[in-house]
This record gives structure tokens, C-alpha cells and sequence, in this order.
């Protein structure tokens, strides 16, 4: 529950200029190099993410696992998504 919650959160952060959850979610398998079917099942709890997969979430999202499964909320973690850098634009 935990990691489908914070999957949420942090989609939403990373990816604010997405129009909708399926634009997030494509996004999210682009960056994280899954299919968008393996994102949402993940998401929806159909189906439990390998360790591959939630690590590989986790990088595409830009965050640490420690951070993916943190009760804390995400704005108090350092180096959070959503700081600095506005999505698209990479630090040079």
C-alpha cells in the first residue's frame, strides 16, 4: 500500500505538466525503460513489481528507494523531485 501511495505522489510531482494518470504512467516507463502496462500494474496493485522493477521505478522517478518507500512526506527528503530543475531540463 505503501509503495503504490507514494507512486502516486511522486508521479505527480516529476511529471506536473502530465495532462492525465496515463500520461504520467507513460512517461514514467519511458524514463524508467519499462513498458507503461508493467507501470500500471504495478500501480493498481494487480500485480507485485520484482526488485527490478521498483528499483527501476525509483531511478526513473529520480529517487532512491529509501525515498520511494519513506512514510516521510517527500517535501522533507533531501534532493527531492520537484526541486530545482523544472522537468525536461537536465542539470548541466
Amino acid at each position: 500500500m505503501i509503495f503504490r501511495a507514494r507512486l502516486e505522489e511522486l508521479m505527480l510531482l516529476v511529471f506536473p505538466r502530465a495532462a492525465n494518470e496515463t500520461a504520467r504512467i507513460k512517461s514514467l516507463a519511458k524514463r524508467a525503460n519499462l513498458g507503461p502496462e508493467t507501470i500500471r500494474t504495478a500501480l493498481k496493485g494487480e500485480r507485485n513489481p520484482t526488485l527490478t522493477v521498483i528499483e527501476q521505478i525509483a531511478g526513473g522517478l529520480g529517487v532512491s528507494l529509501q525515498q520511494l518507500f519513506s512514510p516521510v512526506p517527500i517535501e522533507f527528503l533531501p534532493s527531492a523531485p520537484g526541486r530545482g530543475k523544472p522537468e525536461g531540463q537536465r542539470p548541466q
